[in-house]
């Protein structure tokens, strides 16, 4: 998401850490390689740059970072200390963790030497940053929205929460949209997936071209869902080769011929005579 925008990291360090960030009017994306000439080559997560008339004044180090590894404690000022020198401004280390628990082990002040150098990653979690329920917000800043809607779905304000997560697939192209849903989809708990779901398909009114694809899909998904449903519950035997046959067809009107065929058969083989 980053790399999609560049703004974002400066807009963590800036509104939830509140570091004083530089005043700039252009935020791009860096080299991650933060190699110098002669040790082996150092790769970061992703690198961003803030700039003021075309010059940098600002960067962040981005490392994405599931679980602790004693190694980032040696590798992270590297990188960092390196695109310092190569770009001639100040920087952060932003690393993004799955979950407050990664994050607060992650956190804590790396040593360099005893004189007490010291180098204060930050980090963040998902449930750490605020929820995005404003539809223009999420539309402005659909990266956050997304982002951030898996660890706030369940919490009261959930329904806003998903409704912002609607608006911000809307600002988005088919393949970014996409991508970011597959991705927030997987991480949404039961309650919410569901609860998106009724929200996906009966409380919004979709534009673009993504959503009303993914609206179409989703019907699709509800009424193969159904099906499998009422055919065990007839307690007829459903074969993987079948299941991933009736899972795999996106054409409703298809499928509604599938549920009506379902209430008379005995076998799957006459459901797609």
């Amino acid at each position: 998401m980053i790399r999609q925008r560049p703004r974002l990291a400066v807009e963590i360090l800036r509104d939830v850490f509140d570091i004083d960030v530089p005043a700039h009017d252009q935020v791009t994306l860096a080299s991650e390689n933060v190699s110098t000439l002669h040790p082996a080559e150092l790769n970061c997560d992703g690198a961003v740059l803030a700039n003021k008339a075309g010059k940098a004044v600002f960067g962040v180090v981005v490392e994405s970072q599931r679980r602790t590894d004693d190694e980032k404690e040696y590798s992270w000022p590297a990188y960092l200390a390196t695109f310092r020198h190569q770009h001639k401004c100040d920087a952060e280390l932003l690393v993004l963790c799955p979950d407050e628990t990664t994050a607060q082990r992650l956190g804590k002040p790396i040593v360099l030497s005893p004189s007490r150098s010291v180098v204060y990653p930050v980090t963040v979690s998902p449930k750490a940053l605020p929820p995005v329920t404003d539809a223009q917000e999420a539309r402005r800043r659909p990266e956050l929205a997304v982002l951030t809607a898996p660890a706030h779905a369940d919490s009261p304000d959930g329904k806003d929460v998903l409704r912002g997560y609607c608006e911000a697939l809307e600002a988005l192209d088919r393949e970014t949209g996409k991508l970011y849903h597959d991705y927030a989809r997987s991480l949404f708990s039961d309650v919410a997936r569901k609860l998106l779901e009724e929200i996906m398909l009966d409380d919004y009114q979709w534009q673009s071209d993504f959503a009303i694809k993914h609206r179409s899909e989703g019907r699709a998904e509800g009424e193969a869902r159904a099906l499998l449903m009422f055919l065990r519950a007839r307690k007829i035997c459903v074969s993987d080769e079948t299941r991933e046959q009736i899972t795999g067809c996106t054409d409703l009107d298809r499928l509604e011929l599938w549920l009506k065929r379902a209430a008379t058969i005995n076998t799957t083989d006459e459901l797609f005579d």
